[in-house]
């Protein structure tokens, strides 16, 4: 069989890296004990990906003839000794499959990291008789002469590698520190996961070279801004070239296509000289259609740094990515590395393992505490994390200041329960480095909770800039810019590439998330009044099936729905996802004493004290049981998601009739005297229950405000892909029909009539007896019989 050429040396599968040369198998950079016979039939799999390795041409390797007796008991056992290693499973394999009585398939992807040679590795190796390292001499001469002439052929194609790269850094004059611009990618894959993608991927892989700088948006919009263009305008090849010209001291343009071939993915990138207009350099790199191209970019931009006229070696030793963090230990800084990225993966005992030796080696590096105490944290033990993040705290000013705010913000945030200081302390960081990722993460996560809705969104489509395959980030920037921003023209990107990480990943990955896009074209239609057209939507979605049943049901709810929905929510198989849902059809239908038989756990009523069953619970006169949940959730929130809280005990206060103090509590929660929290079931139960009170005082103006308010965040109904799905529409609804009465209540009946016309023909296809249809039914008759007399 002709194979094509392979790389000899080391190859990565999934988290392991395995080193022909050396004998080395590795596991997130930690050495891994393994006997030969198991490594060289990895070495036969690895050869020979998806293939089949027969049982016949393991024996011939392991065992010749007359060698070994007990041949088959002894295969078992190396494979076994295999699967052990790589944590493999004959029964549920994720790397080596059996096939019955005939052998062996690797069926994980393999990435092969060096230069090509002339056979592929098991060949080479069969012609040894053996594992190529240290272990065992090659010897024969043949092997010999044939390695001086791949080395001869080597060099050769070295040399003119290197020639050419010099006649391309000759054209384009570029020196370290110069400056390249790169430019929107074509993407002619028709694949929308890679529109805007592998130029920013691109770019960060280029960050890495201390011998490229890469022009920032910034830069560009400077001179957009002198073009009289709009600042998010796509920046091709033509543009990019005038952007250039303008600007005076960018010396390479790089622009760029991606394409499919069969299986496969080609990504192409041209060097451009920007003065001449003309291409300078042409590099292709290709990668097998179930990557998403990083491996192909990673030596895309390494052969880009290389026709620039960066130097190889530094280019390999850039290559190594440690992070960035202060440590005069250059092993602990390896080892925190790996614990980064062990991390990323969800392999916390492993990170944390790496982190107790990188303190170890150095015990004043505050960013391996940070990490620790985050690790711990992530793995549930909350007091075993609090001394490490005080540790750090305690070496922040060692540092650089990208790691020290960093850390300031996390202790305040984890430990110090200083809500104020750990939001200047992401902020600071966020002025002096706006890509710092988890910083983003950590000051949206403020944001959002304290009301700052438009702040949160404009982070929320920075994050998913910065993480354009993250399924999560990429929905909830969707939400950000349609239901925050109300753009959603300016949401269509992201929706577009979580639409495509669904097509790529399965909708069971992430269910919920999976729903919520394949809904949004219902919300989008409802939001902007075509409730026909978005009830159309809604049913040809539920045909085609694989709808998650809880967010299905709370659609119908939208509608006025209630047994279609009461259908859907029975199939709910979490208890307090339908009990809850159960809580928001008896709130609909008016019958608070139902709420009792619907209780979610205690655990959940004190980790969500802004919950609006809570609000229920208060009108059912369950006050012991509401005030005990406030408790507990004082005691462990402290401070956090306060406006829950006020809310809830507000209500609470109005209920047993004082006014003021529940007044006060209420104003506070819903941000009356800032800016408008994220609008949510309670927001809107709250504001009804404020104008209520104002109402109950002769304070009008001030009831008619709050309900303004609230009827003008209509297109925030839509809740975020994080928060799941809640009942916000009938919610937003009721408010509406408060809003309608108060009108009535001002002489202000025009008003009033434009509301309920709303709201009824919002209510088209709801159940005969839903209340709000039947209050503006009674309306209507009213008027009717009002204006016969």
């Amino acid at each position: 069989m002709n194979r094509q050429a392979q790389p000899a040396e080391r190859a990565r599968i999934g988290a392991f890296e395995v080193n022909f040369l050396l004998g080395e198998l590795r596991k997130n950079g930690i050495r891994l004990k393994i006997h030969d016979q198991p490594l060289e039939i990895l070495a036969m799999l690895v050869s020979r990906p998806s293939e089949l390795v027969t049982r016949e041409d393991i024996r011939q390797r392991l065992w010749p003839s007359g060698t070994f007796v007990d041949f088959d008991n002894g295969l078992n056992s190396a494979i076994n000794r295999l699967r052990g290693v790589l944590g493999d499973s004959a029964e549920a394999p994720k790397f080596i499959e059996t096939i019955p009585r005939r052998g062996y398939r690797l069926i994980a992807p393999v990435e092969w990291l060096d230069a090509p040679a002339v056979t592929p590795v098991a060949e080479q190796l069969g012609s040894v008789g053996g594992l190529v390292g240290p272990r065992r001499l090659l010897h024969q001469r043949w092997l010999w002469t044939g390695a001086l002439a791949i080395a001869i052929a080597a060099v050769s194609g070295f040399l003119a590698v290197r020639y050419f790269a010099s006649q391309e850094k000759s054209a384009l004059n570029f020196q370290p520190r110069d400056w390249v611009l790169i430019t929107n990618f074509e993407n002619r894959t028709g694949e929308a996961v890679f529109n805007g993608t592998l130029e920013y991927a691109l770019e960060r892989e280029l960050s890495n070279s201390q011998f490229v700088n890469v022009v920032p948006r910034e830069r560009m919009n400077d001179a957009l801004g002198l073009m009289r263009r709009p600042l998010d305008s796509t920046i091709d090849a033509e543009l990019g070239r005038e952007i250039c010209l303008r600007d005076g001291d960018i010396r390479a343009l790089l622009t760029g296509r991606v394409e499919k071939l069969g299986t496969t993915y080609v990504l192409t990138a041209n060097l451009v000289d920007p003065a001449r207009g003309t291409t300078v350099a042409s590099i292709s790199e290709e990668d097998p259609e179930d990557s998403q191209m990083a491996a192909a970019v990673r030596r895309l931009s390494d052969r880009v740094r290389e026709t620039l006229g960066e130097e190889r070696s530094l280019i390999q030793q850039n290559d190594q990515r440690l992070e960035r963090v202060t440590t005069p230990s250059l092993h602990a800084l390896q080892l925190y590395t790996q614990a980064d990225n062990a991390m990323r993966v969800g392999s916390v005992e492993v990170a944390a393992e790496m982190l107790e030796r990188a303190i170890q080696e150095d015990p004043k590096f505050a960013s391996a505490w940070l990490l620790l105490g985050f690790a711990y944290a992530d793995a549930g033990d909350e007091p075993k994390s609090a001394p490490y993040f005080k540790r750090a705290f305690e070496l922040a000013d060692t540092v650089t200041d990208r790691e020290r705010f960093f850390i300031l913000g996390s202790y305040y945030e984890a430990a110090g329960h200083n809500p104020q200081k750990a939001v200047e302390s992401y902020e600071t960081l966020l002025r002096l480095y706006p890509d710092h990722f988890w910083g983003i993460h950590s000051l949206a996560g403020w944001y959002i909770g304290t009301g700052r809705m438009e702040e949160f969104a404009r982070l929320a489509v920075r994050k998913a800039d910065l993480a354009p395959s993250d399924l999560v980030v990429n929905a909830t920037a969707v939400w950000a810019k349609a239901i925050l921003d109300k753009d959603w023209k300016g949401a269509q990107k992201y929706r577009d590439h979580a639409n495509a990480l669904l097509a790529q990943q399965g909708d069971r990955t992430r269910p919920g998330i999976a729903t919520w896009i394949k809904l949004l074209p219902v919300y989008q239609s409802w939001i902007e009044g075509n409730v026909e057209q978005a009830h159309a939507q809604l049913i040809q979605l539920e045909a085609s099936g694989n709808l998650g049943r809880r967010q299905t049901g709370y659609a119908h709810l939208g509608f006025g729905e209630l047994r279609r929905a009461e259908e859907c929510f029975q199939a709910v198989s979490n208890r307090d996802a339908f009990v809850l849902a159960e809580g928001d059809l008896l709130f609909i239908r008016g019958d608070w004493f139902a709420v009792k038989k619907f209780l979610p756990s205690e655990r959940y009523l004190a980790d969500n004290p802004g919950d609006p069953v809570l609000i229920f619970m208060v009108r059912a006169g369950m006050w012991s049981d509401v005030e005990r949940a406030m408790q507990r959730a004082r005691q462990e929130w402290g401070p956090l998601d306060a406006s829950g809280i006020e809310i809830t005990e507000g209500e609470l206060a109005l209920a047993k009739g004082d006014d003021e103090h529940g007044i006060s509590l209420l104003e506070d929660g819903l941000g009356s005297r800032g800016s408008v929290p994220r609008p949510s079931p309670t927001f809107f139960l709250a504001s009804d229950s404020l104008a209520g009170a104002y109402e109950k005082q002769g304070r009008l103006d001030q009831a008619l405000r709050v309900l303004q308010r609230a009827s003008s965040e209509k297109s925030r109904t839509l809740t975020d892909p994080h928060w799941g799905p809640g009942n916000v529409v009938a919610m937003w609804m009721t408010s509406e029909l408060h809003l309608a009465d108060l009108y009535r209540k001002m002489g202000r009946v025009s008003d009033a009539e434009k509301i309920e016309g709303e709201l009824s023909r919002l209510l088209i296809y709801a159940d005969p007896d839903h209340p709000i249809l039947r209050a503006l039914q009674s309306r209507q008759h009213s008027d009717r019989g009002a204006g016969s007399k």
